[in-house]
């Protein structure tokens, strides 16, 4: 996942972090191997079963706190000992990697949410704007889902993926996360959020079926958009009512316009937008939904 989301560089950094980490829990006489891409293995001399689940304990310690960017590190282990002479040593390492596979398994739910949680919370540390950005896009979208008659499953799905939706900016600097304009390489940066946030979702089982809505809220029904240049219904349904309401949002918030002119010049904007960036149906349910009420601008 570091990978995907920070580049190579930052997943070497998390391989050298897991080997000190490895290496400061065992001994002088015991031997840390690297096996594969993400994958140790530790031969514990003269070691029983109670002293190498201290060892484990102590590696699992060091992991809780430790971070590469804004990943929270998580490593899967099991052990085991080799108690008979009869034992091969390959007897005793497909039972440790078995083990493994089970503590991998057993936690992998409570490790995917600690991990988008994390990510979450990092970017909204960086930057109060995307915080408040992401609650107020959760919020209108479920209104705008519900006016526009989608299923409960369907709702939940935008409610999730709404808070969700910019994610991928966890991989942009914090310089660029509050910059109003940019150059072109960092416009070219910035396009690239919904490719890294459907990259993190598809990584998780539980937010797998966010993973498309999030990739295509930058679509435009004219398909002038980004990452792909979708057009009209080739763009997930609940994608096009996102990016009715994200473009609201934003507009909302970054006008110099006094306060009490502002909701009128964002809907006015969405208005003009209508049958080129968004669904025409889409748009007219959502200035329906928002004329008569006055909204809180941040």
């Amino acid at each position: 996942m570091t990978n995907d989301i920070f580049g190579h560089q930052a997943g070497d950094k998390l391989i050298k972090k897991a080997a000190e980490i490895l290496k400061k829990s065992c001994s002088d006489h015991d031997v840390v191997a690297r096996t594969g891409g993400d994958e140790f293995i530790l031969l514990l001399t003269k070691t029983t079963h109670e002293q190498a689940e201290k060892v484990i304990a102590d590696i699992r310690s060091g992991f809780a706190n430790a971070r590469i960017e804004a990943i929270k590190c998580s490593i899967s282990l099991g052990s085991e000992t080799k108690h008979a002479e009869g034992m091969s040593l390959e007897e005793v390492m497909a039972n440790a990697e078995n083990a493994m596979y089970r503590d991998k398994n057993g936690n992998r739910v409570a490790v995917q949410n600690v991990l988008i949680n994390t990510l979450q919370e990092t970017l909204h540390t960086r930057s109060r704007r995307e915080e408040e950005h992401s609650a107020a896009v959760q919020d209108l979208s479920c209104r705008l889902a519900l006016a526009l008659g989608v299923s409960e499953a369907e709702l939940n799905t935008i409610s999730r993926a709404a808070y969700l939706h910019d994610i991928g900016k966890i991989a942009l600097s914090e310089e660029l996360l509050h910059k109003e304009q940019f150059t072109s390489d960092e416009y070219e940066r910035m396009k690239q959020h919904p490719v890294v946030g459907f990259r993190i979702l598809t990584l998780f089982d539980d937010t797998l079926d966010l993973a498309e809505a999030v990739y295509s809220h930058h679509e435009k029904w004219d398909g002038s958009g980004y990452p792909r240049g979708l057009k009209g219904e080739q763009i997930p349904y609940l994608s096009r009512i996102m990016a009715v309401v994200e473009t609201y949002d934003r507009i909302l918030n970054r006008t110099n316009l006094p306060t009490h002119l502002r909701n009128a010049h964002a809907l006015q904007e969405i208005r003009e937008a209508s049958g080129s960036q968004f669904d025409p149906a889409i748009a007219q349910a959502f200035l329906e939904m928002m004329q008569p009420n006055q909204v809180k601008e941040r």
